[in-house]
């Protein structure tokens, strides 16, 4: 599934940032299930989206915020990269240690 790719492949980059100790070594980071995925396909459907520039890192895990409510035109958010919405309805959750994925609905 596409978007099971792109959240892996956008996850991957974040993952894979050069920090002060990476010494060229590449994490892989698995594509989430596509259970998972379904299990928002509610929330697309009322509009939300994937914020990927909201992410919050730490040393064991990635949340990714899904977001519902945009307060900006589709034609504002092509040319800003933030996203802004009312309130976040579920996150998904990359844990590095494990590489795997969980969704946590709000």
């Amino acid at each position: 599934m596409l978007l099971s790719y792109v959240i892996a492949r956008k996850t991957a980059e974040l993952v894979n940032e050069k920090g002060i100790f990476s010494f060229g070594k590449k994490k892989y980071v698995a594509e989430p299930p596509v259970e998972l995925l379904k299990k928002m396909a509610d929330h697309f459907k009322d509009g939300a989206c994937i914020a990927l520039d909201d992410v919050v890192r730490t040393r064991t895990q990635i949340e990714v915020p899904i977001g519902h409510g945009l307060t900006e035109e589709m034609t504002e958010l092509e040319i800003s990269s933030k996203i802004y919405y009312e309130e976040e309805v579920a996150k998904l959750v990359y844990d590095l240690k494990q590489n795997e994925w969980k969704y946590i609905e709000k």
